[in-house]
């Protein structure tokens, strides 16, 4: 008659290394969003917290751009699409870069590369919410791919807000010019529809994409999340 005993780093030690394995599966899968989770949230607080000033447009396009490209990647479109959005990142990039190093002064250069760095970043939203749609079954990969599409819509509505403090003569907000940080606070703000009054835009147009984000958000959370939650819970009974 045999004996089992019970080691250190039995059940529990097998149990923590599956744990721990089935988390780095889930960060390393091609087809996994969980890194452009991790890297939409390192931009969010990278946002947030860093101190106001010109050189932070450099280092705020590159972690844009570097969170598109992956999302793209991980959506696994055609070089053809991959291509051309890698080549807009970096003229983007190096005209900002090169601006920022000959100390000019205009709001042109800054203008354009954060207009084209958002245009650039609107690929992502559809590129996941694609993916996704074609793939039958709907697992945690999946419903994190939908979060993730609804944090992009935050930031893209953020840096198109703060493509227009930059490119109007009349600052975006009555409050005066605005900073990355209130352009994302603002955004997150609208797409939640929390309303907090504390920054309201004065022009026409950043109004007419406040209302235009408040119904997007709204609107994508009760069908496309709360559709595949449902299908979600569905799957696993």
């Amino acid at each position: 008659m045999s004996t089992t005993v019970d080691q250190p780093g039995g059940v529990t030690g097998r149990a923590d290394h599956s744990g721990r394995h089935l988390l780095r599966q889930a960060l390393r899968a091609s087809d996994s969003y969980g890194l452009v989770a991790v890297l939409l949230s390192l931009t969010f607080f990278a946002l947030m917290l860093a101190p106001a000033g010109e050189p932070l447009r450099v280092s705020v396009v590159a972690l844009q751009g570097v969170t598109t490209l992956f999302a793209l990647r991980t959506s696994r479109v055609s070089p053809r699409i991959l291509r051309p959005a890698t080549i807009a990142f970096l003229a983007a990039l190096a005209a900002l870069a090169a601006a920022e190093f000959a100390g000019a002064r205009s709001t042109d250069v800054p203008g354009f590369a954060e207009t084209l760095s958002t245009l650039l970043l609107v690929t992502a939203p559809f590129a996941i919410m694609r993916h996704i749609l074609r793939d039958n079954a709907v697992d945690a990969t999946t419903v994190l791919g939908a979060i993730c599409v609804y944090l992009l819509i935050g930031m893209v509505f953020a840096f198109l807000f703060a493509a227009l403090d930059n490119i109007s003569a009349t600052p975006l907000f009555y409050s005066g010019p605005a900073a990355y940080a209130d352009c994302l606070f603002f955004s997150f703000v609208t797409l939640t529809t929390t309303g907090y009054g504390n920054l309201v835009p004065a022009l026409r147009i950043g109004q007419a994409f406040a209302m235009v984000e408040a119904v997007l958000g709204q609107v994508f959370l009760v069908t496309f999340v709360a559709r595949l939650v449902s299908l979600y819970g569905m799957r696993r009974k």
